[in-house]
């Protein structure tokens, strides 16, 4: 019994070390949404090497503890596996000091469901810590030899190797109740938002979502009181963790940013926002990971053309939202003629804008001629909702 708990006890504390050591994968797998067959793709990108380092860690492990054990075998088996399962833990933690140094391109976010699985992640690397361990020592006990019992363990340091695997199988048992308990979540959002007397605003493209949906933001709150979904948040569940925010209550306008990893994303988040308004910034090829080409990406995004909303669309769109919907009377187009004089300095931005008969003299912090764009679109979208040239201006 002793021996039982003092493996279960090992396994823990293996499997605890492994899923630290391993955090940037769990953060890979958050940016993919967590998706096993889109992290999967990442992790066997050409120009990625973390699962070269676990394979050099794997081994690194397998060495230090066969020739560890070996090294002081005369201070007896059970003395020299304790000093060989040092230096394994020691590696580990080497390991994950020197893991933390490379960063991933949108940092990990310590969020509810990220906890979970980690939780989850933790008990599936245990579990399968301690069924090595059980067949490793079976083995031991069977060849009765203090030579293999010395490196009996040594196949116990392929676990790294098999740890982004396990990842994926966490992911999908704990994923299939996050689906059933965010489906609820989203659909009070839902119910919530049809309750409320409140101005619905999209925000849709492949680029420059936050900074418009920041813009506009900025501009309408001359006029409304205004809450947009913070950061990045462009997912069904972050559209409804803005509704149930304290800064939801009593505000006359929404402003949610939609983001779009497969096809019928957008159509989700219209029905569930109801949008009246929407700008739609542009497509390119961002997300030919996840679409395949720029087509399919603008065969997504143009979704919010047919949801009912007031559509203000980027210049470059007109050629492919005529070629697929005609002259639609709900759409229309910015022109970057309307931004004239303009001056690009090394800190600020500089140009007249050209609303109809308004002129408005704009001076900004954003730079170049993307800036310039954004604030077109907020601008032309402001004045479609009432506000004068002057609370834009």
């Amino acid at each position: 019994m002793d021996d039982v708990l003092q493996r279960i006890a090992a396994c823990v504390l293996c499997a605890t070390l492994f899923c630290f050591a391993t955090l940037k994968t769990l953060g890979a797998l958050q940016q993919s949404g967590y998706a096993n067959k889109t992290f999967l793709k990442w992790l066997k990108r050409k120009d990625n090497m973390q699962f070269n380092r676990l394979c050099v860690f794997a081994l690194c492990l397998a060495l230090s503890s066969t020739v560890t054990a070996l090294c002081f075998s005369f201070l007896g088996v059970k003395n020299a596996l304790l000093i060989s399962g040092l230096v394994f833990i020691a590696l580990t933690v080497g390991y994950t000091v020197a893991e933390h140094k490379y960063s991933l391109k949108v940092p990990f976010k310590r969020t509810g469901r990220a906890a979970r699985l980690f939780a989850v992640y933790v008990l599936f690397v245990a579990v399968f810590c301690y069924l090595l361990i059980a067949l490793l020592y079976f083995l031991a006990v069977v060849n009765g030899s203090d030579l293999y019992n010395l490196i009996a363990y040594a196949p116990f340091a392929i676990t790294p190797i098999c740890l982004p695997f396990l990842l994926c199988l966490a992911n999908a048992v704990e994923g299939a109740f996050e689906k059933i308990r965010n489906r609820k979540f989203v659909e009070r959002a839902g119910q919530v938002l049809d309750e409320t007397e409140i101005i619905r605003i999209a925000v849709v493209g492949s680029y420059g979502k936050t900074s418009v949906k920041n813009i506009l933001k900025t501009i309408l709150s001359e006029k409304y009181l205004v809450v947009e979904t913070p950061a990045s948040y462009n997912t069904p569940i972050g559209i409804a963790k803005t509704v149930f925010s304290p800064e939801f209550a009593k505000k006359q306008v929404l402003i949610a940013e939609m983001g779009a990893r497969k096809a019928g994303d957008i159509a989700e988040l219209c029905r569930l926002v109801k949008p009246d308004y929407a700008l739609f910034t542009g497509v390119c090829e961002q997300h030919m990971s996840t679409f395949g080409s720029e087509e399919n990406a603008f065969k997504e995004k143009s979704e919010i053309l047919k949801c009912g909303a007031f559509v203000v669309c980027g210049e470059g769109l007109r050629i492919r939202v005529e070629a697929a919907f005609g002259h639609p009377e709900n759409v229309v187009f910015a022109n970057t003629s309307a931004v004239k004089n303009a001056h690009y300095y090394a800190t600020e931005t500089e140009f007249t804008l050209l609303l109809g008969k308004d002129k408005i003299k704009v001076k900004t912090p954003l730079l170049g001629e993307a800036g310039a764009e954004n604030i077109l679109l907020a601008a032309m979208l402001a004045q479609k909702m009432g506000l004068s040239a002057l609370e834009i201006e």
